[in-house]
């Protein structure tokens, strides 16, 4: 089953400046291994937005 999920923007970012998601906000396909790499992605695109 597939709920609500957030638009996001390229490193999980969210269309708020700042806000970035990952798991089952993230993405229609609700899986663990999905969410975790997505959560990967999220810190990784909020790193790079604190360095750059």
């Amino acid at each position: 089953m597939t709920g609500p999920h957030v638009k996001l923007e390229a490193g999980q970012q969210t269309t708020v400046p700042g806000v970035y998601s990952a798991g089952d906000t993230a993405s229609p396909m609700h899986n663990a291994t999905l969410a975790s790499a997505a959560g990967v992605m999220a810190g990784i695109g909020a790193h790079q937005s604190l360095i750059f």
